[in-house]
């Protein structure tokens, strides 16, 4: 018995050990926040650091549907072209050329949603914004110098709308990785299971055995 108290003891220090060093292992979050919120304006801004992710979110007005619409060889559905601008902290424009429609190009039907972005074209390529290939799926890309960015609406729609209104909201979205540490609470723990193992093993090995008594 006395030695399997001992054994037992030991495990369990071992066992208290690994939780304690497991505490130190990191992992990787993404981190998002809407730093630029605007309504109904051309433009929003907002301060990135370098090397974080830049998204343009914009809500068109219901006027952007109005008047003619356009096709062609690239965009064989009715559309109309609006460009974004995005301004880095020198000064220097990445634009965006994209095509807005209301109808599906599968069925030709009129989308429920209303006018919807179908096709971004990276037209010019700024200093400080590094975008994934000539066709994102998004507008923006990542943060290459730190400082304030700015994103804009180009005011000037093809074909044009009698009224050209600004986006009813246009938002920056950020995103980023952080080094989190989620086990820290595993050092006290393992610390105190790491004790108890130990008070077990060292009373196993310094009990005295009893003895006997012959009568």
């Amino acid at each position: 018995m006395k030695k399997l108290f001992f054994t037992t003891g030991i495990i369990i220090v071992l066992v208290g050990a690994v939780m304690a060093v497991n505490y130190r292992f990191p992992t990787t979050d993404v981190k998002t926040e809407w730093p630029g919120k605007g309504s109904n304006n051309w433009e929003v801004s907002a301060y990135y650091e370098a090397g974080q992710n830049l998204t343009v979110y914009c809500v068109p007005p219901k006027n952007w549907s109005q008047g003619a619409w356009d096709i062609d060889d690239v965009v064989t559905t009715s559309h109309r072209h609006i460009w974004f601008e995005i301004v880095d902290p020198t000064g220097s424009i990445t634009e965006f050329n994209t095509a807005w429609t209301e109808t599906d190009p599968a069925t030709g039907q009129r989308l429920p949603q209303g006018i919807t972005r179908c096709y971004i074209n990276v037209t010019i390529r700024g200093e400080g914004l590094n975008v994934p290939g000539q066709y994102p799926g998004f507008i923006g890309g990542t943060a290459l110098l730190s400082g304030n960015y700015t994103a804009r609406v180009y005011p000037e729609f093809e074909p044009p709308i009698d009224q050209e209104t600004p986006p009813s909201a246009l938002w920056l979205k950020k995103e980023y990785a952080v080094v989190v540490y989620p086990n820290t609470y595993l050092l006290p723990l393992g610390a105190s299971v790491s004790v108890v193992g130990a008070i077990i093993s060292v009373k196993a090995g310094t009990s005295k055995k009893k003895k006997i008594r012959k009568t």
